[in-house]
């Protein structure tokens, strides 16, 4: 598939930052979301906008249920301090009070499932950002990995934003959608937490069938148990987490007795299971597999086989995995592009780049010691992953 070729970075990059595809319109003045972002007001510049396309697959057909944002037009940037294109979802039925959330881990907000991705965009010439054509973010919309505040055939919105390291938001535009959603974490439907309670029981099921079930696997189950939960009210969260927590213990203790049959729990969400939750269950046995920062081959085969009984596509399935989408965050930053992230000119001596390097050192690194805001401070911290690198090469 051509949209595998070029791998991006999604949820690794910092996170301050349908049916019918339409180009944005400006929004109106409207409360962001509990991302992060300036006050002052973003730009409505014309020449700039987004949209949503479907994802072709293999034979040239679209892959059902995934789309992609696009971008084209030019922006200033005030000044060189780095950018992104930051993605939020919200039902225009319900208002921006209540946004769209995931449960795909690599798109969701720090310590919540509010769908957040988001995608690095380097500089041109004096600060400027251009795309003289229709170019691919890399960002994804997986329908079915999508829960909103209300279940059903619903009317989205995609908010797309051009966001600096510091807040400032250079351009916001709006692109709307349809899709059907299975779940509305605001409504009273038990499917979501069964299916909730299949997929931590799959998981275990998935580790224990390797290498068995390590700390590091459990400690990831609780903290998906912990994150998918948060969009729910405070009473109904607190039963929420204590029942998964306990079913996982279940699970563990049925691990380790023998008596936790994947088959059987495939079996259930093939009978009981929402297209939703079918995903759910997938992603999260990914996310377990990945845990300890590698995949094995017999793991990944596992979950190919679990995906295909459960009748998850498997071009979606891949996206979902590999997340390889082409576009421009960090798997298409070139190396002058990550000095122009910083600020820095490529080409200058040697002696003034490494000074230049020392100075964004003191200064992340104090953010990163200093900030109290956990994405912000992730942010410093991916800053200074990126000082690193360069200084490696000097």
């Amino acid at each position: 598939m051509e949209w595998l070729v070029i791998v991006v970075v999604l949820a690794v990059v910092v996170k301050i930052f349908g049916d019918t595809p339409s180009t944005s319109t400006p929004t109106p003045q409207r409360r962001t979301p509990s991302t992060g972002g300036s006050t002052r007001e973003p730009s409505s510049s014309a020449t700039y906008s987004a949209k949503l396309d479907p994802v072709s697959g293999d034979g040239g057909k679209p892959i059902p249920g995934l789309l992609l944002l696009w971008v084209r037009g030019e922006l200033q940037a005030p000044d060189s301090t780095q950018a992104a294109i930051r993605a939020t979802i919200y039902d225009t039925e319900v208002g921006q009070e209540s946004p769209v959330a995931t449960h795909s881990k690599d798109q969701q907000a720090n310590d919540s499932p509010i769908y957040c991705a988001v995608a690095l965009v380097p500089y041109s010439y004096s600060n400027r950002i251009i795309h003289t054509g229709w170019e691919s973010t890399g960002i994804p919309v997986i329908i079915d990995s999508l829960i909103g505040p209300r279940g059903g055939e619903r009317n989205l919105m995609l908010q797309v934003e051009v966001i600096q390291a510091d807040g400032f938001i250079i351009w916001r535009g709006e692109v709307p959608f349809k899709a059907y959603l299975d779940f509305g974490y605001e409504d009273k439907d038990e499917r979501l937490a069964s299916n909730q309670a299949v997929s931590v029981q799959l998981a275990v099921a998935v580790a224990a069938s390797t290498d068995g079930i390590h700390e590091v696997e459990i400690a990831a189950i609780k903290d998906w148990i912990k994150t998918n939960t948060e969009e729910l009210n405070p009473e109904e969260r607190s039963e929420r987490r204590k029942a998964l927590v306990a079913t996982l213990r279940t699970a563990q203790q049925r691990a380790a007795a023998g008596t936790l049959q994947i088959s059987k729990l495939i079996t259930k969400l093939q009978n009981e299971g929402t297209r939703s939750g079918r995903m759910m269950a997938v992603e999260l046995c990914f996310t377990i597999m990945a845990a300890d920062g590698t995949a094995s081959a017999d793991e990944l085969n596992t979950v190919d086989k679990i995906a295909t009984k459960l009748q998850v596509d498997p071009q979606l399935l891949a996206a979902a995995r590999d997340k390889s989408l082409s576009g421009l965050s960090g798997g298409a930053i070139d190396s002058r592009d990550r000095y122009a992230l910083l600020g820095i000119d490529k080409d200058a001596p040697p002696d003034e780049t490494r000074a230049q390097l020392s100075a964004l050192y003191k200064k992340w690194s104090s953010r990163a010691t200093t900030l109290t805001d956990p994405s912000k401070r992730k942010e410093a911290e991916d800053m200074l992953r990126l000082i690193a690198e360069i200084r490696a090469e000097h």
